[in-house]
């Protein structure tokens, strides 16, 4: 826990003037770029898009040049061809790409990802003090939760 805490600390950005946060993701860091969008997302912390690696090279880049200064979360297990192609590129073009991984991790992947999950969290956590953002204290449109939250009928 203290290494994936560590990692975060090392982040030298304050996200409290980012209006949208962008997460590069693999089917191997699928849990950990959910576990990110969904703590932030649900605390109503800051809007977040996940792009698929694969994706972002036929398209999906477009929302990253619109969005230009948005901080950009690039999850990786391993060092494969397309995440040196990837990083190479848009480290030469964006200012705020940070890297998430546990390239430096012998375990099996199933252990890398609970790391990077771990990563998650803290990174959660960091965001939302930045933004002073109360993760565990979200505010609700109360009229919408009240009807829906409960909801058990047919679908």
């Amino acid at each position: 826990m203290e290494k994936s805490k560590q990692k975060i600390k090392n982040i030298n950005f304050n996200f409290k003037d980012s209006n949208l946060l962008q997460i590069i993701t693999g089917y191997d860091t699928l849990s950990s770029s959910t576990t990110l969008e969904s703590n932030l997302t649900e605390s109503g912390t800051i809007p977040v898009v996940i792009h698929d690696k694969g994706s972002f090279c036929h398209g999906r880049s477009n929302i990253l040049y619109q969005n230009y200064e948005s901080p950009i979360i690039y999850l990786s297990h391993l060092e494969k061809e397309l995440d040196k192609v990837q990083l190479e590129t848009l480290i030469k073009e964006y200012p705020n790409i940070f890297l998430l991984h546990t390239l430096d991790l012998e375990e099996s992947i199933y252990w890398k990802e609970l790391y990077l999950i771990l990563q998650m969290y803290y990174l959660s956590k960091k965001i939302s003090e930045d933004k002073k953002i109360d993760l565990t204290m979200p505010e609700y449109n109360t009229n919408v939760i009240k009807k829906l939250y409960k909801y058990k009928g047919e679908m």
